[in-house]
């Protein structure tokens, strides 16, 4: 009788051990799916928020998706004149290339991104910078920059160094003074 309960405590034991093993692997399982998957949607968003204010120059969805202290940052004066630079431009190439990476703050979770994309246009090129964060439930846009370069045949156009011509003081005058004038007592 003492060998049989020996045998089933003996059993249990390695029932609880694969039991555990089990849960673990699935909790690594599971924490790095979810990684793969939060790199997948920042990179998602990233081409999300290109495409819909480069090409579309939706205003409202740049206006929702930024974060708090973007909101900040970045006035709604400061966003108009940044889709006002895209509506002169005209419409990019597309489908617009993409660059960046993904980081994790601890490891595995909230994910922040920072790309940039290379907008084509016909007659220049611009860069557009974002940089992604995962919100309390949302996406959001942390910073947004418009870098553009200057079209190519201003650099061929362009004078040589020594040609510029050299910027010469002119003489302010003097600001007149104004008599005191006396208090009355």
């Amino acid at each position: 009788m003492r060998r049989t309960q020996a045998a089933r405590v003996r059993g249990e034991g390695l029932v609880l051990v694969l039991i555990v093993l089990a849960i673990l692997a699935g909790g690594t399982w599971f924490v790095f799916s979810s990684r793969r998957e939060s790199e997948k949607n920042c990179r998602e968003f990233a081409a999300l928020v290109a495409e819909r204010v480069a090409v579309h120059y939706d205003e409202k969805f740049l206006h929702v998706r930024l974060g708090p202290e973007a909101q900040k940052k970045f006035l709604q004066s400061v966003r108009d004149r940044m889709i006002a630079r895209f509506r002169q431009f005209g419409t990019p190439a597309q489908p617009i290339p993409l660059e960046g990476e993904v980081r994790f703050e601890s490891g595995f979770f909230r994910p922040m991104g920072t790309f940039r994309a290379q907008l084509k246009y016909p007659n220049t090129s611009a860069y557009l910078d974002l940089s992604i964060s995962s919100g309390m439930t949302v996406w959001q846009v942390d910073d947004i920059y418009l870098v553009e370069e200057p079209p190519p045949k201003a650099a061929a156009t362009a004078t040589p160094a020594s040609a510029a011509p050299t910027p010469t003081p002119t003489p302010t005058p003097a600001p007149e003074q104004k008599p005191k004038r006396k208090r009355k007592r």
